[in-house]
C-alpha cells in the first residue's frame, strides 16, 4: 500500500531533487562564505571548491538530470547581476573624473583582450572559444577593496585602481558582446558559412537587438515606475523586467547579460529617480551571486583537466602579462605618476564577477547548438574555474605589495 502511494506521488516529478540542489548550493554557500572569512581567504575560492565537490568530479550530489532546471536559475541569476551592473554605470561620473582614467581602462582592457584572444586563438585553433577567453580576460574583480580598507590605502595609485576596476567590467561587457555576438554565429552556422555576412552581419544585428530591446523596455519601465508607490512595487517591477528581458533575448537567441545591462543603463539614464528600483534590488541579489560561482563549479569536470591544462597555463600567463603592459602603457600614455605606472597592473589581475557570468553564459548558450558548441562550452567553463581562484589567491598579497612600496597603506 505505501509503495503504491509512493509511485502515484512521485516526489522527483514535483522537482524535490531540483530544489534540494537549489537549497545545497545556496545554503552550504552561505556558509562556505564564513569558513572562507575565517581561514582568511577569497569567498570565490570557497564557492567554487564548493561546487566542484558538489558536482559531476567528486560527489554527485548535484546530478546532470537536474542541471537543465538549475540552467534557468542561473540565466536569472545572470539577467539580474547584468541589470544591476547596467543601473551602475553613471556616464556623468565618468565625465567627471576627466579623460584619462577611461582612456586607461580602454586601452588596458582592450590590450589584454586582443593578446588574450591572439595567443589563445595560436595555440587552440578555435575562434569562438578564443573570443570569450579574450573577453573574460579583460575583466576585474574588485577584490583590491577589500585590501585597500584593510590598510587604510590612500594615494594616486589608490584612486586610480579604484576608479579603473569599475571601468574596466563596461570596457568588457561591450567586448563581450562582440565576442558572444560573433562566437555564436560561428558555432550556430558552422564553419562552411564562414563569409562576410557571419563576420559582420549577424555578430552586429544581434548586438543591436541587444541595444534595442534593452531600451525599449526599459522606456516602458520608466513609465510604469511612476505608478510604484512601494518598496515592494519597485522589487515586482525589477523582477517582471529582468525576466521579460532574459526571455525575450532567449527566444531571439541573443546575450542575456547583454541585453539585461542595456536595459538597466537605459533605465539609470532616463531619470536619477529610477535608481530606486536599483536600491530595491540589492537586497535580493547576494543569493544569486553566490549561486552562480558555486554553479559554475558543478558545471567543472575534473576528468578533463589534463586536456586543458596548457590552454589553462597559457590563458593565466598571457592575461597577466597583457593586464600589466596594457596597465603601464595605459597609464603612460594617460599621464599618470610613476607609482601608478609602475603598479598599477598588480592591482588588475583578480577576476571573479562578471568574467565568471560570461563563462556561464556562454556555456549555457553553446552547448546545445552542436559537437563543436559542446566542447567549446566545456573548455570555457573549465578555464575559468581553473584559473579564477588562482588570480584570487595571488592578486591580494600583490596589491598590499604595491601599495605598501607606493607608500599609500597603513601598518596594523
Amino acid at each position: 500500500m505505501l509503495i503504491n502511494l509512493i509511485d502515484i506521488i512521485q516526489i522527483k516529478d514535483y522537482g524535490f531533487d531540483f530544489l534540494l540542489a537549489l537549497g545545497l548550493i545556496v545554503g552550504i554557500g552561505f556558509i562556505a562564505k564564513f569558513i572562507c572569512e575565517k581561514i582568511g581567504i577569497s569567498h570565490i575560492v570557497g564557492f567554487i571548491i564548493l561546487g566542484v565537490l558538489l558536482g559531476r568530479s567528486f560527489f554527485h550530489v548535484i546530478n546532470p538530470d537536474i542541471f537543465a532546471r538549475l540552467e534557468i536559475v542561473g540565466m536569472l541569476a545572470l539577467s539580474m547581476l547584468g541589470f544591476v551592473l547596467g543601473g551602475e554605470l553613471n556616464f556623468s561620473k565618468i565625465k567627471g573624473i576627466g579623460n584619462s582614467i577611461p582612456l586607461l581602462a580602454v586601452f588596458e582592457s582592450t590590450l589584454t583582450f586582443i593578446i588574450v584572444f591572439g595567443c589563445t586563438f595560436y595555440y587552440s585553433r578555435q575562434m569562438p572559444l578564443a573570443l570569450i577567453l579574450g573577453a573574460m580576460a579583460a575583466t576585474t574583480a574588485p577584490v583590491a577593496m577589500n585590501v585597500f580598507k584593510k590598510y587604510n590605502s590612500r594615494g594616486p595609485l589608490t584612486r586610480t585602481i579604484f576608479s579603473v576596476i569599475g571601468l574596466d567590467d563596461v570596457v568588457a561587457v561591450f567586448l563581450y558582446a562582440l565576442a558572444f555576438s560573433f562566437a555564436r554565429a560561428l558555432l550556430d552556422m558552422g564553419q562552411v558559412q564562414f563569409n562576410l555576412a557571419v563576420i559582420l552581419g549577424v555578430p552586429l544585428a544581434k548586438m543591436a537587438g541587444c541595444v534595442i530591446i534593452g531600451i525599449i523596455i526599459g522606456g516602458l519601465a520608466h513609465f510604469a515606475l511612476k505608478i510604484c508607490k512601494k518598496n515592494q512595487d519597485y522589487f515586482v517591477l525589477s523582477l517582471a523586467l529582468i525576466l521579460i528581458s532574459a526571455g525575450v533575448a532567449r527566444s531571439l537567441g541573443l546575450s542575456v547579460i547583454i541585453t539585461s545591462f542595456v536595459l538597466g543603463t537605459a533605465l539609470a539614464g532616463f531619470s536619477p529617480d529610477n535608481k530606486k528600483i536599483f536600491d530595491e534590488l540589492y537586497r535580493f541579489t547576494p543569493p544569486f551571486y553566490i549561486f552562480l560561482i558555486v554553479f559554475a563549479g558543478v558545471l567543472f569536470d575534473v576528468k578533463v583537466l589534463p586536456l586543458i591544462t596548457g590552454l589553462a597555463v597559457i590563458y593565466l600567463i598571457v592575461r597577466t602579462v597583457g593586464k600589466l603592459i596594457g596597465a603601464r602603457l595605459g597609464a603612460g600614455i594617460a599621464g599618470a605618476d610613476a607609482n601608478v605606472r609602475k603598479y598599477l597592473g598588480l592591482g588588475l589581475l583578480s577576476q571573479a564577477g562578471i568574467g565568471l557570468c560570461f563563462a556561464i553564459e556562454s556555456y549555457i548558450s553553446f552547448r546545445n547548438l552542436s559537437p563543436e558548441g559542446a566542447m567549446t562550452a566545456g573548455l570555457i567553463i573549465s578555464i575559468i574555474v581553473i584559473t579564477v581562484p588562482i588570480f584570487e589567491l595571488i592578486t591580494p598579497p600583490l596589491i598590499k605589495m604595491a601599495i605598501f612600496e607606493a607608500g599609500e597603506a597603513e601598518k596594523i
